[in-house]
């Protein structure tokens, strides 16, 4: 509703309550507290409603799962191989489903109707029944003319409308208030002064980030028992250089990447960009100068121009951006030839004239993104994880020629081609173990020297 409309409505209220106080009070009254009742029950309902979507929503994600499960291909293969087992499964998840709504709407059922009885009921005496039959004893009686029972009666059908309109309104504020404030909740960001009073460095501070120096950090999952994810880590990396971090499952290697990136916070020791804080920058700051690319990262089926920006292009010099992008990371031609070109849209799932992309354009898509976005270190948790040896390779080596002035962190487990960054970590338990060059831990016969031997092995 516009603020002119309710404005009007405000308007239109009072003057339909004047006129019609002037003719009975009582009647007046009645009509008003009618249209109070009516107001209450639907603000409690509304706030059921809030509570019951809430506690549903649990139950709905998970029937919007399993119907994803049905129709997305990547799903589709694996349900027809397994047909007998895995449909018995869905079948039984969609029947639990369907017994948790079903037990939540039994747990709302009863309020509900007890306010939509309270409701009639009150419509039926306070709007009908005493103010018709007030208007017929006073016509009956004398005590007002038909043009002033016309009067009323016309407000008993004209006031809970516009009441209902102008404190509808504000019902409806509240009840949206309700789902912002959920939604604020997770894309809350930081202010120059939060409550504990933790004052942020201006940008102007950290215009270049020359080194990232972690001071003794330790980092322990919540619900993990007493178990260190992280101990006492040390590192310098500084700018320019590329780093791979290596080591077994469950070493350490994408915590420690997240706490660099700032996503997880450090619970002791402290992580320092340039002797700052980390936890003294802004995170939106952050996130332009540190960016992480994770293991699930995704393309969305939307064009290639907005996954690579990812915003909508405003101006030509965004598409001049894109189209830099893609000739170095070598998919210019291919999206060039299509009919929408840099406006096509990734997949044929939405239209028929979008591309296709292998596993290993995908990746490079990722890269094209990463380097559009001018940020000072990247963090690539094991990018190349779903390719083959050759096409992993030629990804490194497009990193390596792409970003040769900017902080390069890796994460992968094929140490031979991890070769020849400048600088490998290799993590165990949570601890670096060993740091240095390929050629200086290969002498020092430790662990990373037993992984890459197993690794080699392999192609023996």
């Amino acid at each position: 509703m516009s603020l002119r409309a309710f404005l009007y409505g405000v308007l239109s209220l009072s003057m339909v309550i004047y006129l019609a106080a002037n003719i009975d009070i009582k009647i007046t009254l009645s009509l008003l507290l009618a249209s109070t009742i009516g107001t209450l029950v639907s603000y409690i309902t509304n706030q059921l409603e809030y509570t019951r979507y809430m506690e549903n929503s649990k139950n709905e994600r998970k029937l919007s799962y399993i119907i994803r499960l049905i129709y997305q291909p990547e799903y589709a293969r694996t349900i027809r191989l397994e047909k007998r087992g895995l449909c018995q499964v869905l079948k039984e998840e969609l029947a639990d489903n369907k017994r948790q709504v079903k037990d939540n709407v039994k747990k709302f059922y009863n309020k509900f109707f007890t306010l939509g009885v309270v409701s009639e009921i009150t419509e039926c005496i306070l709007l009908r029944i005493i103010p018709w039959g007030a208007c017929v004893i006073k016509l009956y009686t004398n005590q007002v003319t038909i043009a002033q029972a016309s009067v009323i009666l016309a407000a008993v059908s004209i006031l809970p409308g516009v009441y209902g309109t102008v404190f509808g309104a504000l019902i409806s504020f509240n009840k949206n208030a309700m789902y912002i404030d959920n939604f604020k909740k997770v894309m809350r960001k930081s202010k120059l002064e939060n409550k504990h009073g933790k004052t942020f460095l201006p940008n102007k501070y950290i215009e270049q980030i020359n080194l990232i120096e972690l001071s003794n950090v330790s980092f322990m999952y919540l619900g993990g028992g007493k178990e260190y994810a992280l101990l006492c880590v040390n590192l310098l990396i500084e700018k320019g250089n590329t780093i791979a971090l290596v080591g077994e499952n469950g070493a350490g290697k994408t915590t420690l990447a997240m706490i660099i990136a700032g996503l997880y916070k450090a619970q002791e020791g402290q992580v320092l960009l340039n002797d700052i804080n980390q936890n003294k920058i802004e995170k939106d700051e952050l996130r332009k100068r540190v960016v992480y690319m994770g293991q699930d990262t995704k393309l969305y089926h939307f064009s290639v121009a907005q996954n690579i920006l990812m915003k909508i292009p405003q101006c030509r010099e965004d598409y001049e951006q894109v189209e830099k992008a893609l000739k170095r990371v070598g998919l210019y031609e291919k999206v060039m030839q299509s009919v929408y070109q840099m406006d096509s849209n990734i997949s044929t799932e939405f239209d028929e004239m979008g591309i296709e992309f292998s596993s290993g354009e995908k990746q490079k898509i990722f890269l094209a993104r990463l380097y559009v976005s001018q940020a000072e270190c990247m963090i690539l948790d094991e990018p190349t994880c779903n390719l083959d040896p050759v096409s992993e390779l030629e990804i490194l080596q497009l990193m390596k020629n792409m970003f040769v002035d900017r902080t390069v962190i890796v994460i992968s487990h094929r140490l031979a081609l991890v070769k020849d960054v400048d600088k490998i970590i290799y993590m165990r338990q949570g601890k670096i173990e060993e740091e240095g060059t390929h050629c200086e831990l290969i002498d020092k016969h430790k662990g990373y020297y037993y992984m890459y031997k197993a690794q080699a092995d392999l192609y023996q």
